[in-house]
């Protein structure tokens, strides 16, 4: 199983795994379950990855981190930000704790389908749990506010004032996001007011 799960072959994963399950000497771990989800992840297939997790819960297994993680990394890739999130909170309910990598790959899936409802209640969400926005959340917040239907100026605005309140650095691709929500000449003035033109570099100087 490891020798496949390396070489990247998810069908002789799965494969193997199914082979186990139906041995009556051999039962697969919860690193089997793992490897399987991964390989149906790494070949694009969000589905696959969720069915072997529940395969692996329905084994008695319990999924941990990496399992819930592949699971909600597949579903964001494919835009799927109702099933990234539906798999967020089957992982906060087993008891295990989304990181902060886990809902930005959530609001990731959102932001770039313009939800910016949904960033909004993860940042609830993030804020109940005492999970802190770094960064790429703060990223994925403006670019949600850029391309929702109309646009969220306003929005974006207090958000950078929020954001920069609350000590996050922001880096050059957070300050490219926050520039196409707020519109060229409104980030150029906030931006100078904020001290963040040096950080942006010569386009908003």
């Amino acid at each position: 199983v490891e020798a496949a799960a390396r070489s990247s072959a998810s069908d002789v994963v799965c494969e193997w795994v199914d082979r186990m399950e139906a041995s009556p000497t051999i039962t697969p771990d919860e690193a089997c379950f793992n490897m399987a989800i991964n390989g149906c992840a790494g070949q694009g297939d969000a589905h696959g990855a969720a069915r072997w997790l529940l395969r692996m819960v329905r084994a008695r297994l319990a999924p941990n981190s990496i399992s819930f993680n592949t699971v909600i990394k597949a579903c964001a890739a494919k835009h799927d930000g109702t099933g990234a999130l539906h798999w967020l909170r089957q992982m906060a309910s087993s008891g295990l704790a989304p990181n902060i990598i886990t809902y930005n790959t959530v609001a990731r899936a959102f932001a770039s389908a313009g939800n910016l409802g949904q960033v909004e209640d993860l940042f609830a969400a993030m804020a109940a749990a005492s999970v802190h926005p770094d960064v790429v959340t703060w990223t994925m917040f403006f670019t949600a506010c850029s391309k929702a239907q109309p646009s969220q100026r306003a929005k974006a605005e207090q958000a950078l004032g929020t954001m920069l309140q609350s000590n996050v650095v922001p880096d050059k691709v957070m300050l490219s996001s926050a520039r196409q929500a707020l519109g060229a000449k409104r980030s150029v003035r906030l931006f100078e007011h904020h001290g963040l033109a040096a950080i942006d570099g010569p386009e908003c100087s």
